[in-house]
C-alpha cells in the first residue's frame, strides 16, 4: 500500500450537495495510518448546496492535535500521534461527524488537489 506524507500539505476542493440532509453534521478531512485515524475538526469543510461554490474549500493540514480529534485507534489506549498518521498516510478522505440522524441526499466532489 502507498504512502503519502501529508504533513504541512495543502488540500482543495469543491464540494456541492443536492438535497442533502446534514442533521446538524460537518464535513471533515481525516486521516488514517498505524491503525489510527485522526479528523481535522478544527476546519469544516463548506458544502454548496444545488450548485457549485465559486471558491474551494483550502484547508491545510498542520500537524497540530488542537485542530484535530482521534476519532479511532486499533489500541484506544495508546493511539498513533498525529505526526506519525500524516507523516505516513495510507488512507485519507472525508466524513461526516455530529449528525442526530441519518445524513442523505448526494455530494459531489470536484477538482480535489493535495500539495505536498
Amino acid at each position: 500500500m502507498a504512502q503519502i506524507d501529508l504533513r504541512d500539505s495543502d488540500v482543495s476542493v469543491y464540494l456541492r450537495g443536492d438535497d442533502l440532509r446534514l442533521d446538524g453534521a460537518s464535513c471533515y478531512f481525516w486521516a488514517h495510518a498505524l491503525g489510527t485515524r485522526w479528523h481535522l475538526t478544527g476546519q469544516p469543510l463548506r458544502i454548496e448546496s444545488g450548485g457549485w461554490s465559486a471558491t474551494p474549500n483550502r484547508i491545510h493540514l498542520k500537524p497540530d492535535e488542537a485542530q484535530w480529534h482521534c476519532s479511532w485507534s486499533i489500541d484506544p489506549h495508546d493511539p498513533t500521534p498525529l505526526t506519525d498518521v500524516l507523516g505516513t498516510a495510507a488512507s485519507y478522505g472525508f466524513s461526516f461527524a455530529g449528525f442526530s440522524s441519518e445524513v442523505s441526499g448526494r455530494l459531489s466532489m470536484a477538482e480535489f488537489e493535495i500539495r505536498t
